[in-house]
């Protein structure tokens, strides 16, 4: 695994230094990689490593659940205490600009599967 994500960061890497060729940008520009070196919550590629944050405040959104979870970073860097039932104005707040800058940049959003239910006590799938 770990093997296919440096090969896939080389590749990437390198067609941001072609961009910055092709703009005569990459003699005056600076190009750095760091790494957490691992993770206070959840694990590489979950989404724990992303979210919108403005300020301290850092907000996750899960689409499966169409919830999301609240986090001042400054009191709790390990994002263990959700506030989002204590904030719900910032909660709404960052959600909605997480929402415009998704449709801004034309994300494309998950749909929902008709035949999987909502409620995880009956099960995973429709007959």
């Amino acid at each position: 695994m770990y093997a296919g994500f440096m090969e896939t960061l080389d590749h990437y890497v390198g067609e941001v230094l072609q961009a910055l060729n092709d703009c005569g940008l990459r003699e005056n520009t600076a190009v750095m990689l760091l790494s957490d070196n691992g993770r206070l919550r959840g694990s590489k590629w979950n989404l724990y490593e992303g979210g919108i944050r403005e300020g301290d405040l850092k907000l996750l959104y899960f689409y499966e659940k169409q919830t999301s979870e609240l986090y001042d970073l400054s009191e709790d860097t390990g994002e263990t205490y959700d506030l989002s039932h204590y904030r719900p104005g910032q909660t709404t707040q960052l959600e909605n600009e997480l929402m415009e800058q998704l449709r801004s940049v034309h994300s494309r959003f998950p749909r929902r599967n008709p035949a999987y239910y909502s409620d995880d006590s009956k099960g995973k799938e429709t007959q």
